[in-house]
């Protein structure tokens, strides 16, 4: 039998993970986490869904028996829900050079401990992940509007990002006559911090690839500049916009087409991904 701290110890990735840990749980958590973790026994060196699920148990047990709150319990487990996932995700990988800021992690514990939501746990995992396998992925900004969004905002944040190209850019269109994009909500995402309230423009000169969640449209300007209004995503909006999978519609894609050709530029091609 060997013991899961042992697991942690040989994997480089599971190390970082474990420190980013460390660095974020409080001194009386940490002794109760290290306990547990240090009694908690797993076979060879493959961390499986089923040691999580057993080690949520014990950690659940063992804190009803000490008389610990509710709150205090569920708080753990999301802890070890939110890292635990992560760790499936990781135990594979090579820890990067570059060391993990103590700020990020201690931050993203303190929410991650107050996340109670199944889907937004399984996007803070992936948030946890790209940020042990590349370092200051996230501003810590970035944090604050994905953990305090509420569920629906999110959710309506992943369904106007079918409509962004080039990970920054919202045509202004998708807003006309509720058609696309219903306004009332995109101004929520404003008012949540995913999207800035301005509206701008971006000029094509030359010929250009918009690229969009499952297309590219190749776009030539005989007669430049050609231009679009757009809205643009906040850093944090950028940062996030990729977390859940968007498909780019056909119905759009056509009238995103007839509005350029309309400015005297040449669709000439709409790839799907």
């Amino acid at each position: 039998m060997s013991k899961i701290i042992d697991v942690i110890k040989n994997k480089p990735m599971l190390k970082r993970l474990y420190k980013m840990l460390e660095l974020g749980v409080c001194t009386a958590e940490w002794k109760l986490l290290q306990q547990w973790l240090k009694v908690f026994e797993i076979e060879g060196y493959e961390l499986k869904e089923e040691h999580l699920t057993l080690f949520q148990k014990q950690v659940t047990d063992d804190m009803t028996t000490q008389d610990f709150s509710q709150r205090d319990i569920l708080g753990l487990v999301n802890i070890i829900t939110i890292y635990g996932r992560t760790a499936f995700s990781v135990q594979a990988e090579t820890a990067p050079d570059k060391d993990i800021n103590v700020g990020f992690a201690s931050k993203f514990y303190d929410y991650a401990r107050g996340c109670y939501d199944k889907a937004k746990q399984e996007l803070s995992v992936k948030i946890l992940t790209k940020e042990l396998s590349k370092p200051t992925s996230y501003y810590l900004r970035t944090l604050d509007v994905f953990f305090m969004a509420d569920k629906f905002e999110l959710d309506w944040f992943y369904e106007i990002t079918k409509y962004i190209f080039d990970q920054a850019c919202v045509p202004e269109f998708v807003l006309n006559d509720n058609r696309f994009y219903p306004f009332n909500q995109f101004q929520t995402l404003v008012d949540a911090g995913f999207i800035n309230s301005t509206v701008g423009s971006v000029s094509f000169n030359d010929t250009t690839v918009m690229h969009f969640p499952t297309a590219e449209v190749k776009v030539e300007i005989p007669k430049p500049p050609v231009g679009l209004g757009i809205y643009t995503l906040t850093d944090a909006g950028a940062q996030l916009c990729d977390l859940r999978e968007a498909i780019t519609t056909d119905d759009y894609l056509e009238k995103l087409k007839e509005i350029l050709e309309k400015r005297q530029a040449k669709v000439v091609s709409i790839d799907r991904k």
